[in-house]
């Protein structure tokens, strides 16, 4: 079953990647910094894995190159968390904004099957960019 555009996979999926974004927020704001910075590690590092796997596993990587926005943002995510930049961050929050609009505008995504590993490799980075 293709993921489709405003189907309800695709609205079940925004609606789950916001559960997920909140119920994170509630789970570690009485953390300490240091278990909020490895989780924010984790979440930064989806996006990197994608650029590597997309350059890797498609034979053309002149066609992977991370040129796109959200490709850049993924490289400057763990920049960001790891030191604390904020010039960078302030940046990157603005670039969120590119990569939730690439969740909910997902003419290219549309025809990934549910569950397939081009879904994934789209839809996680993404979602670990907007939380």
């Amino acid at each position: 079953m293709p993921w489709g555009h405003f189907s309800t996979a695709h609205i079940t999926s925004l609606i789950l990647i916001v559960v997920v974004g909140v119920l994170g927020y509630f789970f570690l704001r009485k953390k300490s910094e240091i278990v909020q910075k490895y989780c924010m590690i984790g979440l930064s590092m989806p996006g990197v894995f994608a650029i590597i796997y997309n350059l890797i596993a498609y034979g053309n990587p002149i066609e992977y190159l991370p040129l796109h926005m959200c490709s850049i943002a993924a490289i400057l995510l763990p920049i960001a968390v790891i030191r604390k930049n904020n010039v960078i961050g302030n940046l990157l929050l603005i670039w969120g904004v590119g990569s939730l609009s690439a969740l909910i505008f997902n003419q290219l995504a549309a025809d990934y099957l549910l569950f397939s590993m081009e879904w994934f490799v789209f839809l996680i980075p993404h979602a670990c960019e907007v939380i």
